[in-house]
């Protein structure tokens, strides 16, 4: 059972019972979440006085039965409070479930540093495989663009200039006087 769901079923603060816990099994951890063993069970019941019945007040004075039965009747002090069938006090455990809590915290520690570590080999070496894919890919891309870019660029390099453009060289005004002359050669070309 769990520490939570014991302090909820007998009413007793959680906190106080986590307490009382590593008060008693300093080298254990204790959270909400543990298993408590017979051991610590047992523990906190006495702590708390979980399951143990109020004891009765022993009984001073002698009762006695109506005139017709004429032998006292004495009850033994706490008769009731201690006689118990026998199953009820046996806690015999499989020796196999005794284990130490501190034995089972090292045992789950190990299991998931163990768990961690392949768990990062595991990623670390998917990282790199995708790591190599990006920049097998990236290469590709960059040498395809490239290749693209220098045909585009010695395409436009192998057209011919028209005329009428003017090089990146003319001033505006000399630009203005060749479009000019152009005009008074189309003009005079309509002409005739």
């Amino acid at each position: 059972m769990q520490l939570r769901t014991y302090a909820k079923k007998n009413s007793i603060s959680l906190s106080d019972a986590i307490e009382a816990l590593k008060n008693n099994y300093p080298n254990d951890t204790f959270l909400l979440t543990t298993e408590l063993t017979p051991k610590t069970t047992r523990f906190l019941e006495q702590t708390f006085g979980i399951g143990e019945t109020p004891s009765l007040p022993p009984i001073t004075e002698r009762l006695q039965l109506p005139a017709s039965n004429s032998q006292p009747v004495t009850p033994e002090t706490n008769q009731l409070a201690t006689t118990q069938p026998q199953a009820l006090t046996t806690t015999e455990q499989p020796q196999q479930l005794n284990l130490d809590s501190s034995l089972t915290t090292t045992l789950i520690n190990a299991n998931l540093t163990a768990d961690e570590m392949q768990i990062e080999q595991l990623l670390a070496a998917h990282n790199a495989r995708v790591v190599s894919m990006v920049n097998g890919h990236n290469t590709q891309l960059q040498n395809s663009l490239l290749t693209s870019l220098q045909a585009k660029y010695a395409a436009i390099q192998a057209t011919p200039k028209p005329e009428y453009l003017p090089s990146s060289t003319d001033t505006n005004l000399e630009r203005f006087k060749a479009l000019q002359a152009q005009l008074q050669e189309y003009q005079d070309a309509t002409k005739s």
